[in-house]
């Protein structure tokens, strides 16, 4: 699961419980001012303290997604490696991309990754390749560990994608990239309806699957 972690301190162990695994927490900044100009929520301290609690009920791994942004939070990015550090948590760095209304906004805070991802090329005591998105884990000598997650433009990471994703308005979403194919979930459930029902639109939604990019 993603999350702004708005509720995840009172919910993480029933969220445990209920058969959830792995959770990410969208924290883009440490600084309570950046974190409000950002989220409009004036609270940070409630998204550490939901990472806290999922760490507690035992959810594993916790990532945190920062996305960089220039001249926003781009400076931060060596406080968040030692607080996911401290914390015991996976970093995932996040390259601001052209997604949904990114793309009015990318001139203005897009910031290249690639020399960061050299800096802890250098840094790290080993790196490890993810199969799904070939994407690397610096694994850093005091213990952190960092993924940079850059876009993806290239046929090879629609070849290993197996992922379905749950909006927030609770429609099935078969592609990261694309808002054309999604599928009604949630609203069967609140309405009662049986489990083949909600069954055929896990397969509806495979079935509507398909490669953004292509060879």
């Amino acid at each position: 699961m993603t999350t702004n972690a708005s509720f995840l301190e009172d919910k993480a162990c029933s969220l445990k419980e209920a058969g959830l695994r792995r959770v990410n927490v969208s924290l883009h900044s440490l600084n309570p001012h950046v974190f409000e100009e950002i989220t409009g929520c004036p609270d940070e301290s409630l998204v550490k303290r939901g990472v806290e609690a999922a760490l507690r009920c035992g959810l594993h791994p916790v990532k945190l997604n920062m996305v960089v942004m220039k001249g926003v939070n781009e400076d931060e990015i060596p406080q968040m490696i030692e607080f996911s550090r401290e914390a015991g948590t996976v970093l995932q760095l996040i390259e601001f991309q052209e997604l949904e209304n990114g793309a009015e906004y990318y001139e203005r805070y897009h910031a290249d990754l690639r020399p960061v991802e050299v800096e802890l090329g250098e840094r790290a005591a080993r790196v490890v390749e993810r199969e799904l998105h070939r994407r690397r884990i610096y694994h850093l000598e005091d213990g952190a560990q960092v993924e940079v997650v850059r876009p993806m433009h290239n046929s090879r990471f629609c070849a290993y994608c197996t992922r379905l994703r749950l909006t927030s308005d609770g429609r099935l979403k078969p592609c990261l990239m694309r808002d054309d194919n999604l599928v009604p979930f949630v609203e069967h459930m609140r309405a009662g309806e049986q489990r083949e029902r909600l069954v055929e639109a896990f397969r509806e939604a495979v079935a509507r699957r398909e490669p953004f990019w292509r060879d």
